[in-house]
């Protein structure tokens, strides 16, 4: 019996994990002609391999809504496959194109954004983003 009430109560500490989600922040690096979305943790440079359903660009200035998407895939059914960079207009191993990719322009403020899984024993999904233009010869990155 103390093994059972044991069992019940871990599985009722682990209820309120599955309910959260986790923000990550998605940067671009590289050229306007050959740029690259990573998922880094907030507050860290460094890109992170990470376990996508779906992970998109959109034009700042039409909004994030399915008609401003302008690259977007996803795998094919829903699972999230573990991935690093994505270099944008290259769909990655296991992704199917929602959204072929049009041309960048400098100067035009962009939004990436992605979802996917954090993985472990308490997995727990993940959705970010970020804004971005490129100016000057880099990506920059553009507040809210």
């Amino acid at each position: 019996m103390g093994n059972l009430f044991r069992a019940i109560a871990v599985g009722l500490l682990a209820l309120p994990l599955s309910s959260c989600s986790e923000y990550r922040q998605l940067r671009i690096t590289g050229t306007l002609d050959r740029p690259a979305v990573s998922v880094v943790r907030p507050g860290s440079d460094q890109a992170l391999r990470a376990c996508v359903d779906w992970i998109a660009v959109f034009d700042g200035e039409r909004g994030r809504g399915v008609e401003g998407a302008i690259w977007r895939v996803r795998s094919p059914d829903d699972r999230c496959i573990d991935i690093g960079p994505v270099t944008y207009g290259e769909t990655p191993d296991g992704f199917v194109v929602d959204t072929p990719p049009q041309p960048l322009r400098a100067d035009t403020v962009y939004a990436a954004s992605g979802h996917g899984w954090t993985g472990g024993f308490a997995s727990v999904p993940w959705y970010g983003g970020g804004r971005f233009m490129f100016r000057d010869e880099v990506w920059q990155s553009v507040p809210y």
